[in-house]
């Protein structure tokens, strides 16, 4: 009986440990850095909030994201990663080769 749950846990191993380091790979390429772009994408759908939250929280608003109703913004010395989960927003790694010209076009006013 014990030989059998261990063949079966060996079995699992390679799968779980693939699955982590998937995991983690991606977590590193999608997490946002400090002083870099970022993608702000608002979970509830609301641009404006979004764009208040990130004015609120020291992000310089670069422009509209790709994804709609994203915005790219410029993190700073900290980066709310969290506090924009809480708040209801995703915040992603925006790579300079995504953030063309097109995309720091059409921010909505903050007012």
């Amino acid at each position: 009986m014990a030989n059998a749950r261990i063949v079966a846990n060996s079995a699992f191993l390679p799968a779980l440990q693939i699955s982590i380091t998937c995991l983690v790979l991606a977590a590193c390429a999608f997490w946002p850095r400090a002083g870099k772009a970022a993608l702000l994408v608002p979970v509830a759908g609301d641009t404006r909030i979004a764009a208040n939250w990130a004015h609120g929280h020291g992000l310089s608003l670069l422009g509209s994201g790709r994804m709609a109703g994203s915005l790219v913004v410029q993190t700073g010395d900290h980066v709310p990663f969290w506090e924009a989960l809480r708040a209801g927003n995703l915040l992603l790694a925006a790579p300079s080769v995504t953030c063309t010209p097109e995309t720091r076009t059409n921010l909505p006013p903050l007012s």
